[in-house]
C-alpha cells in the first residue's frame, strides 16, 4: 500500500509505503482524507476478510514522510472499499463509508477529526445481495449517493438509484424528504430510480460528480 505526493511549489515528488506484502487485490486501494489540521489520513482494508479498517495518520501536515502507528477501526463484519468525506457545515464531522454490514454499504462517523469512530450503521438496505455505491461530496453539507441493485453479474435487472444526504436526513434529487439518519438504512424503493435495469438490460455505475 503506497502513498504518493507532489509539491506544486517545488516540483518534488515523494512516496511512502504504508504496508509491504499486503493482500494482493485492487479492492485494497486506500481512501485519502485531508484532516482539518492538514495531516493526511489513509484508510484501507483487505477484500472483506477482516472486521476492521486500517487507519494511518501522518505526523505532520501535508507531509507523507512519517506516519503514526496503524489504528484499527472496528466494523463487526468483513469490510472492503473505503470512501471518506468531511463536512465543514457539520462542525467537520467525518463520514467513513465501506461495505460491511450484511454485505451492504455501511457508514461510520467521527466528531473529533478522525481519531474515534461511531459504531457502523448500514446505509443501504434491500435490493440485491451486494449494492455498489459511488459517492461525491461538496465538502460542506451534502453527500451524493448513486448505487445499484447489486452486482450486474448476479442481478439480471441491475438498476441504478440516487439520493443525497444533508443535515441529518436523506432526500431525492428534487429535495423530497426520504428519512432521517436515525431511520437508516434507505431502500431502493424510497429513492430516485435513475435507470431501470428491467427495460434495456442490466446497468453498472462508474463514477459520480457534481
Amino acid at each position: 500500500i503506497v502513498v504518493w505526493s507532489y509539491d506544486h511549489e517545488t516540483g518534488k515528488e515523494k512516496s511512502y509505503t504504508l504496508q509491504e506484502d499486503f493482500h494482493s487485490d485492487t479492492h485494497d486501494n486506500p481512501a485519502i482524507h485531508v484532516r482539518k489540521d492538514g495531516r493526511l489520513q489513509a484508510f484501507y482494508t483487505q477484500h472483506g476478510k477482516e472486521k476492521f479498517i486500517r487507519s494511518f495518520v501522518t505526523t505532520k501536515a501535508e507531509d507523507i514522510s512519517s506516519w503514526e502507528p496503524v489504528d484499527h477501526i472496528q466494523t463487526t463484519e468483513g469490510a472492503t472499499y473505503t470512501l471518506v468525506f468531511r463536512l465543514s457545515g457539520e462542525n467537520d464531522r467525518t463520514y467513513l463509508f465501506t461495505r460491511a454490514l450484511e454485505y451492504h454499504p455501511t457508514v461510520l462517523t467521527s466528531d473529533d477529526g478522525g481519531d474515534n469512530w461511531s459504531a457502523p450503521v448500514q446505509l443501504i438496505g434491500g435490493g440485491g445481495a451486494r449494492p455498489y455505491q459511488r459517492m461525491v461530496s461538496d465538502g460542506i453539507s451534502r453527500i451524493h449517493i448513486a448505487f445499484t441493485t447489486g452486482h450486474p453479474r448476479n442481478e439480471p435487472d441491475n438498476s441504478v438509484y440516487y439520493c443525497y444526504y444533508e443535515k441529518g436526513a436523506f432526500y431525492k434529487a428534487d429535495g423530497t424528504f426520504i428519512k432521517n439518519w436515525e431511520d437508516l438504512p434507505v431502500f431502493p424503493s424510497e429513492v430516485d430510480l435513475v435507470y431501470d435495469g428491467s427495460t434495456n438490460g442490466r446497468a453498472w455505475t462508474w463514477d459520480i460528480a457534481i
